[in-house]
């Protein structure tokens, strides 16, 4: 009986290089708004909450609204 070789190789998965988001965006994914300098994924919700963040749900997308961050970016600075 004859075994595959290909069976037993491990494929590595390369990350695609994100592009640096757009600062006048309508809306970022969570991981665009961190790259922005937004606090971590909890905090966010937690700000949401509190409601200093707006969030938008597109499609089963989470998104963070574009003004309501810069407004929150700028009052950090």
């Amino acid at each position: 009986m004859t075994t595959s070789s290909s069976s037993n190789k491990t494929r590595k998965v390369r990350k695609r290089a994100r592009a640096e988001p757009s600062r006048n965006a309508f809306a970022y994914t969570i991981e665009d708004a961190q790259a922005m300098g937004a606090p971590g994924k909890s905090k966010i919700y937690e700000l949401r909450a509190s409601g200093r963040l707006k969030l938008l749900h597109v499609d089963g997308r989470t998104l963070v609204d574009g003004d309501s961050l810069r407004e929150l970016l700028a009052g950090q600075k």
